[in-house]
């Protein structure tokens, strides 16, 4: 029954979100100076506007954001990826052009998705695909008061959402609801896994229908998607009336595998892309019985109907990467054309 592999698995690196060199708009700028070009900047993940950073102090974090406005006022374009940050640049720098910005989201490949079929079982699957972030969720809630009153982070943020940490409570009570069914679903993890997140498991008393996969191929996990009869979109926990400015990456392909997606989610683009979907639904991060009446709720239809059909794909080729490729390039063409400001936000 234990999830710890006999041979050792890599681990993610303490920190595992990949953050952009920003850094590196200074001689970007100085490069576009030198030489006369224009310069657009795509940010990724919005810096110092991102409630994913925790600054040592709030001074800190408004010191960022004020060098963020006098870079941004030398560049020719800068895209968010995802409206909300946009939004929330726009609104950060008032005196700076609306048309400065723009949005160009992150996406899906469809060719990773053609020619691939589904592996039919008799258990219910319920997949998750990524990193799992509770042993970051259990060091920030354990921050004391005194360093939280530094104002370091934008907003008071519940990292453990971004795990399976609820997730396990949901589908624990619902297996108490039901002890039938008790051969009847796993959860798959697709991706790597701490010694916390295993210990989670563990102590759930759930490990018996727990699969940890560890890394797999970028091919692997599109397989996964396909395989599952739903899957698990989990985002931090934010006070409410606050709205997240990023969006997991995986989004888009998870909306592309056709299959059913139980979000839990705050407010923000990644809630909205969901819950706008057939077969999408979404509660907040934390809202273990929400969870787990959609989680029994679909098992229910899944033991009685069988296996869901693929949800169609029809409207999600804005974010197909051939689609993004093509505005990326229209950005490019209309800076060299000089035109720095001309280009239409499609899609934003």
């Amino acid at each position: 029954g234990s999830l710890r592999p006999s041979a050792p698995v890599p681990r993610p690196p303490s920190s595992p979100l990949p953050l952009p060199p920003y850094e590196s708009l200074e001689p970007a700028l100085l490069l576009a100076r030198r030489l006369d070009l224009p310069l657009l900047v795509d940010l990724r993940d919005p810096w110092a506007l991102d409630e994913n950073r925790v600054y040592p102090t709030a001074w800190h974090r408004k010191r960022e954001i004020r060098r963020m406005g006098r870079h941004f006022a030398s560049c020719t374009r800068v895209l968010w990826n995802c409206r909300e940050a946009c939004s929330a640049a726009r609104e950060a720098w008032p005196r700076l052009p609306d048309d400065l910005f723009a949005t160009l989201p992150n996406g899906f490949d469809e060719e990773d998705f053609r020619n691939v079929d589904a592996t039919h079982e008799d258990k219910f699957r319920l997949t998750h695909v990524g990193f799992l972030h509770a042993a970051k969720g259990l060091r920030v809630r354990q921050r004391s008061g005194w360093l939280r009153g530094l104002g370091g982070e934008l907003w008071p943020i519940d990292f453990l959402g971004r795990s399976h940490f609820y997730l396990l409570q949901a589908l624990a009570r619902v297996q108490d609801r039901h002890p039938e069914w008790k051969d009847r679903w796993e959860l798959r993890l697709v991706g790597p896994g701490s010694d916390v997140d295993i210990d989670l498991i563990d102590k759930s008393g759930l490990a018996d229908h727990v699969r940890l996969t560890g890394y797999v191929t970028h091919e692997r996990a599109v397989q996964e998607l396909v395989d599952a009869e739903a899957l698990f979109l989990p985002h931090h926990g934010l006070p409410g009336g606050n709205r997240a400015r990023t969006v997991p990456g995986k989004v888009y392909e998870y909306l592309r595998s056709g299959r059913p997606i139980l979000g839990a989610l705050p407010a923000g683009d990644a809630r909205d892309l969901t819950e706008g979907r057939q077969g999408g639904f979404a509660v907040d991060p934390d809202d273990v019985d929400g969870m787990g009446l959609w989680i029994e709720t679909e098992m229910e239809r899944f033991f009685s109907l069988g296996r869901e059909p693929d949800l169609d794909p029809a409207g999600l080729e804005q974010f197909e990467r051939r689609e993004l490729t093509k505005r990326l390039a229209a950005e490019f063409s209309s800076l060299l054309a000089g035109d720095a400001h001309a280009t239409a936000e499609a899609g934003s």
